[in-house]
C-alpha cells in the first residue's frame, strides 16, 4: 500500500509505482519509499504508530481499514456497476 496525494494505492498499482522508483531520482525515490507499506498484515498485532512524511501518524489497524475501502470501492465498482453497499 502506498499514501498519495490523491488517496491510497493498493495491490498492483502500489507494486507497479515502487517499481518505476528505480527510474526515479534519488529524492522522488526517498519519498515514494517513505509512503510505501508493505507486510502491514504481520505488524497488526503490535499495532504500532507509522509516521507519514506529512508527519500523520497511521497505525496498521488504520492502513488496513484503507485497504478495505479500496477493495470494497473496487468490487463496487467493478462488479455491481457502481452500485454502493453499506
Amino acid at each position: 500500500m502506498s499514501a498519495i496525494a490523491e488517496g491510497v494505492l493498493v495491490g498492483k498499482a502500489a507494486a507497479d509505482q515502487l517499481a518505476d522508483s528505480a527510474h526515479m531520482t534519488d529524492e522522488e525515490r526517498r519519498d515514494v519509499l517513505s509512503r510505501t507499506f508493505q507486510g502491514i498484515k504481520r505488524r497488526l498485532g503490535e499495532n504500532l504508530p507509522m509516521a507519514l512524511p506529512d508527519g500523520a501518524v497511521v497505525t496498521p489497524v488504520e492502513l488496513t481499514a484503507e485497504i478495505l475501502k479500496h477493495i470494497k470501492r473496487s468490487a463496487e465498482q467493478r462488479c455491481f456497476n457502481g452500485r454502493v453497499f453499506s
